[in-house]
């Protein structure tokens, strides 16, 4: 399985009553951050936000949140991502990740 670099500085989840009386809606994502990029008038860094698994009653978001709480910093990984679907569109998914060893 290829692993994807990933700058992560950011952790969430939770869950979600639903307002008809349905059952709880879990939810989990992360924020990631890009490398700098200079492209004509386009300057600076891309935010983008991920979907986390919940499986496990969020095992691998307290674990991401443990690391992150660690650091006390941007998260440098390599991440396994699927893909999934939200609101009709495809979407990438984190469903694992590894903190690469100091070198």
């Amino acid at each position: 399985m290829n692993k994807m670099p990933l700058t992560i500085f950011n952790s969430n989840f939770g869950t979600m009553e639903d307002e008809n009386g349905g059952s709880p809606m879990q939810w989990a994502n992360c924020q990631t951050i890009g490398d700098f990029q200079e492209n004509g008038d386009k300057v600076g860094c891309q935010i983008g936000k991920i979907s986390v698994v919940t499986d496990n009653n969020f095992a691998l978001s307290k674990r991401l949140n443990m690391e992150l709480k660690a650091k006390k910093a941007p998260l440098e990984v390599l991440a396994v991502l699927g893909m999934g679907v939200s609101n009709g569109k495809s979407t990438f998914i984190l469903k694992d990740f590894e903190v690469p060893k100091a070198s």
